[in-house]
């Protein structure tokens, strides 16, 4: 049983765990780690380096490159399915908006 049941439908629907079996999704699941972050908290920052993807479970978060704002993404819409960016050096930065889950 996952330890996030609140939030399983969600990242089922993530791209590309949408795609693997449900046996694998589940693993999946029940690895995923959230953190919740406050209104207008930073994500990651461009240029920043690691090897995870970032997923929008709830909230709202904001893209930016170089101090601009290129977009706003709410949890639910076809955007918030994606990663924000691939794991490595980070060509955004990622704000939340509101207070945002994130996985």
């Amino acid at each position: 049983m996952s330890k996030l049941p609140q939030y399983d439908g969600a990242i089922r629907a993530l791209v590309p765990i949408n795609r693997l079996p449900k046996t694998r999704q589940e693993n999946v699941i029940d690895t995923c780690a959230l953190k919740e972050f406050n209104r207008n908290a930073f994500i990651h920052h461009e240029s920043e380096e690691d090897d995870n993807l970032y997923y929008l479970i709830d909230g709202a978060v904001s893209i930016y490159l170089r101090d601009q704002k290129l977009k706003k993404i709410q949890s639910g819409s076809a955007a918030a399915k994606h990663a924000f960016d691939r794991p490595g050096k980070k060509r955004h930065s990622i704000k939340a908006e509101i207070n945002a889950t994130i996985a």
